[in-house]
């Protein structure tokens, strides 16, 4: 039997159920019993001692404990309060003998399964080692996270809503942007988006457009997404949803205030000779096709209104454009 079996149900010092097979054995009343240690092993079957040689699975805590009758089995309890209620080395051996528990991240996958969005599959395993109580038992955060497997080195998956057909509060179903800030608390907001793959800064009717489903920001692109539905995600303003993007919003507009000068400067130059050379063409183009009567000056004054009426549409529709790819630009070269 391993260190604290689920069989050991209050701590005793010649408990083989507690103390294990090995140190029961070599205990005073063992060697009085069997007349040495060895014999006491051997007597042992083979298949026992093959079993409890491996590690023993960790367990997730099982149904309420009235479920359970008021059972304190590790079954009922879940490894990590049975280990706990053991002190100095049994603990330690207890956890040792067992593998290591599981690491969560914010509003896993398990937290569906969960009893309340207090457990630790919801809340994550660093909030989880963070509470107060766990660093008053295990002595410190790390010491909790120590018994834990390491965490995941590749990031979760960021996923769109499932669209009208999916129900439930699933991340598949509601997706991420919406898991992460109304299904969980704003101080672990960020642990959320961190344990996930980062959002995009995405320009309209990008790809996927096609297939969504109602309002999409893959439609409507980031820029009108968070300065439009900020406050439907609970986020503080349309900063923060920018933030979670990777663009830091207040440093793009101290920037962008250094660049206009330098690119008004640039606009008014080149579209002042511009504007000079499409009114000389026209005018000569008059001229060319006037008549003997001369030219028509009210008439070249009319069709060039028009002209620069059109290429203000298009400088209008180009400079949208130029700016939405020059911010898509910024948050790459930011992430690079």
């Amino acid at each position: 039997m391993p260190v604290d079996s689920e069989e050991c149900i209050k701590p005793l010092p010649a408990d083989e159920r507690c103390s294990g097979t090995e140190a029961y054995c070599r205990s005073k009343p063992a060697t009085d019993i069997y007349g040495s240690a060895e014999i006491c092993l051997r007597n042992r079957e083979k298949k026992a001692a093959a079993k409890w040689s491996t590690k023993s699975p960790a367990m997730r805590r099982g149904q309420p404990l009235l479920d359970c009758r008021m059972s304190l089995s590790e079954k009922c309890l879940g490894t990590e309060e049975f280990c706990l209620r053991r002190k100095g080395n049994q603990r330690r051996q207890c956890f040792e003998k067992r593998t290591p528990l599981p690491f969560f991240i914010v509003y896993s996958e398990e937290c569906g399964a969960a009893r309340d969005g207090k457990d630790e599959a919801c809340v994550g395993s660093k909030a989880w080692c963070k509470d107060p109580d766990r660093v008053a038992r295990y002595g410190s955060q790390q010491d909790c996270l120590k018994v834990r497997v390491e965490p995941p080195k590749d990031k979760a998956p960021y996923r769109r809503p499932g669209g009208a057909g999916c129900r439930g509060g699933t991340e598949v179903c509601q997706g991420t942007e919406q898991v992460c800030t109304a299904l969980v608390s704003p101080d672990r907001r960020r642990d959320c988006f961190g344990s996930r793959q980062p959002l995009q800064f995405l320009p309209a009717n990008s790809t996927g457009c096609a297939e969504a489903a109602g309002e999409d920001e893959r439609c409507m692109g980031t820029d009108a997404w968070c300065k439009t539905k900020y406050s439907k995600f609970k986020y503080f303003d349309p900063a923060e949803c920018f933030h979670y993007r990777g663009l830091d919003y207040s440093k793009f507009l101290r920037d962008l205030d250094k660049w206009v000068p330098r690119m008004a400067s640039i606009v008014v130059e080149n579209g002042a000779s511009f504007a000079k050379g499409v009114l000389a063409g026209k005018v000569f183009a008059l001229l060319e096709a006037g008549s003997e009567k001369g030219l028509d000056v009210s008439k070249a004054d009319a069709e060039t209104r028009k002209m620069t009426a059109q290429l203000m549409r298009e400088l209008r529709e180009r400079a949208s454009q130029t700016a939405e790819m020059g911010v898509m630009n910024y948050t790459s070269e930011l992430g690079s």
